[in-house]
């Protein structure tokens, strides 16, 4: 239930944590970082690495460049 591609990790941190899935982000550099993050209903970017080749899904390289796309998209924050 814990392993990748399945959200338990998240879904058990969110509990503990009491983090609110629905504005959270899940950053990866493999698919399974994203499938994982979909699947505990959380909003996913891919990063460009070794393991991405041929995305469908926008990716961006490197987590600097993910930051500054969710917070252009997240004016809240």
């Amino acid at each position: 239930m814990c392993r990748k591609p399945k959200p338990g990790m998240i879904l058990e941190a969110a509990s503990t944590l009491q983090v609110d899935l629905t504005t959270s982000w899940m950053i990866g550099d493999k698919f399974a970082d994203i499938e994982a993050g979909k699947a505990a209903g959380v909003q996913t970017i891919l990063l460009a690495s070794d393991y991405v080749r041929n995305a469908s899904e926008k990716t961006y390289r490197d987590l600097a460049h993910a930051t500054d796309y969710i917070l252009a998209t997240n004016k809240s924050i």
